[in-house]
């Protein structure tokens, strides 16, 4: 071919597809054409240094400095600044913020309405938080995120943040996050609402106050009246006031106070006016105006069930419809049916139905010097030694027993010198009674009498050993 001028080549007449040859070969000629139109699957869109696919007609894009690259039928009506769509279908940025900068890339009818920097990715979902920016949905079938800023939502299907900052979802079905600084991971149905409140798991899960947290479990609460409350696992738990958890269990209820733990069990409730006790297993408890107090493996017993007294330091183990009330630092064992009422003096005490000792079993004794008068509190004293060395040990039972077949008290009398004197007092109500008559003791002796309460008011001797050297 002669050499020919540019301007007197041929125009080219084929479609713009197919525009990527300068020289091309015809029947073994070497043919030269000038080429018009565009040679790039890009072209300039309505808005200004804004761009759209040239062979996708179905797409639209107005804003300024916009961008539109792949997928069918997606669109940028927002006249603010920088906004841009990769892929997909149907997808659509409307949002006017001021911020502009909005993303999306891949996924199916996902939509910008509102908010700025926000980038949604292979996901069908919305973000349309008004003022908001930095929101951020990935990978989710149907999402939303309605008000708010930072917040994020990654994986999973049915999401919903409409918190006013900060809130996360990661994974799970249908989980919405409705306070500030909330978290829900996995699980489904679960509702973070509580500012800085954490659902982990689960389903049907609600933490509702301030920094609290359920993990696991199904229907558990945590109320809106409180803070740094835990519940983990379980089910139809409920947790209020501050600093309480929930561990396991069903239908278990800490409905107040401070510090307080439930741990497994069923329908156990610990309630208001209540601090750092704890019901541990057992169904059917209630612990109320407790400090420091326990029902551990119980069934339907109770501690100020009747409101009106506390309890301090008191433990109930394996007890059955058992209250007790006004009392401190007292353990009850195995009680069925008991309702124990404190008072001055009760203090300290342990109440057993029955018990079995194994082994040697040391008692805490009380020791005499000193004649004089000698009140015998059979209900604290168990054992009481007399070392009469001189003078008057007048012994008396104070106060009375009044108690058939218990408690038993054991005398220990180390008679040292004969010039003292051992008195049984019977001028009160409560009397001495001997098997065979009174006790008389030898110098340089010791003698164990064993005496227990019996018939009202009196003690009655049990045993003696006499003047052993």
């Amino acid at each position: 071919m002669a050499n020919v001028k540019i301007s007197a080549l041929p125009s080219w007449t084929g479609s713009p597809v197919d525009l990527r040859w300068f020289v091309m070969n015809n029947s073994g000629e070497t043919e030269t054409f000038k080429f018009s139109g565009f040679t790039s699957p890009l072209k300039y869109g309505d808005g200004t240094n804004s761009i759209v696919p040239v062979y996708n007609t179905s797409a639209s894009n107005v804003g300024l400095r916009a961008t539109i690259v792949g997928g069918v039928g997606n669109t940028i009506t927002s006249t603010q600044d920088s906004n841009s769509i990769f892929g997909g279908n149907s997808n659509s940025i409307s949002s006017n913020d001021a911020n502009g900068a909005n993303t999306i890339v891949g996924g199916f009818s996902a939509g910008i309405t509102n908010g700025g920097a926000a980038g949604i990715y292979t996901a069908s979902a919305t973000i349309s938080s008004a003022g908001g920016i930095y929101n951020t949905i990935m990978g989710v079938q149907v999402g939303s995120i309605t008000t708010g800023s930072r917040n994020a939502i990654v994986g999973g299907n049915y999401q919903t943040i409409s918190s006013n900052n900060n809130g996360f979802i990661g994974g799970g079905n249908n989980n919405t996050i409705t306070g500030d600084n909330c978290g829900s991971i996995g699980g489904q149905q679960n509702t973070a609402s509580g500012t800085r409140s954490v659902v982990i798991g689960g389903f049907n899960n609600r933490p509702s106050g301030l920094d609290t947290v359920v993990v696991g479990g199904q229907n558990n609460l945590i109320n809106s009246n409180g803070a740094y409350n835990v519940v983990a696992g379980g089910e139809q738990n409920t947790a209020s006031g501050d600093i309480n958890s929930i561990f396991n269990g069903r239908s278990n209820n800490v409905s107040g106070g401070i510090d307080n733990t439930i741990i497994g069990g069923n329908s156990n409730t610990l309630s208001t006016n209540s601090s750092r006790s704890i019901v541990i297993g057992g169904r059917e408890n209630v612990l109320t105006r407790g400090d420091n107090c326990s029902i551990i493996g119980s069934r339907a017993s109770t501690q100020n069930i009747g409101g009106l007294y506390n309890t301090s330091g008191v433990t109930m183990v394996s007890c059955i419809a058992t209250d007790i009330t006004n009392a401190n630092h007292s353990v009850a064992l195995g009680l069925s049916g008991r309702t124990i009422v404190g008072g001055t003096g009760d203090d300290n005490t342990t109440y057993v139905e029955k018990l079995y000792i194994y082994g040697n079993t040391r008692y805490e004794t009380t020791i005499v010097n000193d004649p004089g008068t000698i009140n015998i509190n059979v209900f604290e004293q168990s054992h009481v030694e007399i070392n009469a060395s001189g003078g008057t040990y007048d012994l008396v039972i104070n106060p009375s027993p009044s108690t058939e077949g218990t408690p038993e008290l054991t005398l220990l009398i180390n008679y040292i010198s004969s010039g003292a004197t051992i008195t049984f007092n019977n001028s009160g109500s409560s009397q001495w009674r001997w098997s065979s008559g009174t006790p008389s003791f030898t110098s340089g002796t010791r003698s164990i009498i064993k005496v227990a309460a019996w018939d009202t008011n009196d003690v009655w001797e049990i045993s003696r050993s006499m003047n052993m050297s």
